[in-house]
């Protein structure tokens, strides 16, 4: 099961007003505000967090460019988080799931967590961290813009795997690198067999293009006649990185190699039948004379 800790709360007055006006310069109006009542989600690990994630929106339909994922991507002050925002009985719910360390940052900051969670006497290890932090700032201060500081600090939270999103909200974990193709024959070895292109949240992308976390992967698919290539097998070209999607691919090939390997083998006996004056009708007898159960087998 999954344990978690859930908080709601009202948004105040005045914050209602500052994101009104912020809104307003947008172009936007009150309608379009989706965090008028918020639920804060507190789970024990960060998989837990798109579990939660996963939960939330398979049970209440997700508003439209409402999600954030600042876990795989944090804010540049370390705030973690997954924001999403549903339909809750005709009204928007926003909706904020974090670990209970996470939570400790947002609340009281990286150094204070820091020195919550070690004790007093690690003061040592509290200032070498701190001495990290002088040292971001510094790069902050030495970089162009905020893009480029996040990319030279950013880290991958998930080292070996991505979290990615069906368009009903199905959350798929996958090696990280995987690509569209990936996604699809992980979601049903069909799909991924007759895959002639994806969507990456919203846009047309390549088949070779590695998914982040968060992003939600729309497949392609022809209704039939449709079989993978052979340069999804190839490393150089990067159509696919799990061994499950290649396993498939080659199972498929092999099969259709048998079919054609049959189909020529049925060509050369019935001609060499004919050539000897046996009857087609006793191809099946010539297979069970070299001890095979059927023909297909023998050719």
């Amino acid at each position: 099961g999954l344990r978690a800790e859930m908080s709601g709360r009202p948004k105040h007055i005045y914050s209602i007003h500052q994101k009104m006006e912020k809104y307003s310069a947008l172009g936007k109006d009150f309608d379009d505000i989706h965090d008028l009542l918020a639920l804060r989600i507190l789970v024990d690990t960060v998989p837990d967090c798109y579990r939660a994630l996963g939960v939330i929106h398979s049970l209440w339909h997700p508003l439209p460019n409402a999600f954030n994922d600042f876990i795989a991507n944090p804010k540049p002050n370390g705030y973690q988080s997954l924001h999403t925002a549903v339909m809750y009985h005709a009204t928007p719910l926003e909706i904020q799931i974090r670990t209970y360390d996470m939570h400790h940052i947002s609340e009281y900051g990286v150094a204070a967590h820091w020195r919550y969670k070690e004790g007093e006497k690690k003061d040592i290890r509290f200032e070498e961290r701190i001495g990290w932090l002088r040292q971001l700032i510094e790069w902050h201060r030495e970089l162009s813009g905020a893009e480029e500081f996040l990319e030279s600090v950013k880290t991958d939270i998930f080292i070996d795997q991505v979290f990615v999103y069906t368009p009903k909200g199905e959350i798929k974990d996958l090696p990280k690198g995987s690509t569209p193709l990936d996604f699809a024959y992980r979601v049903h070895t069909e799909l991924g067999h007759r895959c002639i292109g994806a969507k990456v949240n919203g846009r047309l992308i390549p088949l070779n293009y590695q998914l982040n976390n968060g992003d939600v992967i729309q497949i392609m698919s022809a209704k039939e006649g449709k079989g993978p290539s052979r340069d999804w097998l190839s490393p150089h070209l990067g159509y696919t990185k799990t061994s499950h999607a290649r396993e498939k691919i080659r199972q498929w090939f092999k099969k259709q190699e048998r079919a054609e390997n049959i189909e020529r083998g049925r060509e050369i006996l019935e001609r060499e039948l004919r050539h000897l004056g046996v009857k087609l009708s006793e191809r099946e007898e010539i297979a069970k004379l070299f001890k095979y159960d059927n023909l297909d087998d023998f050719l």
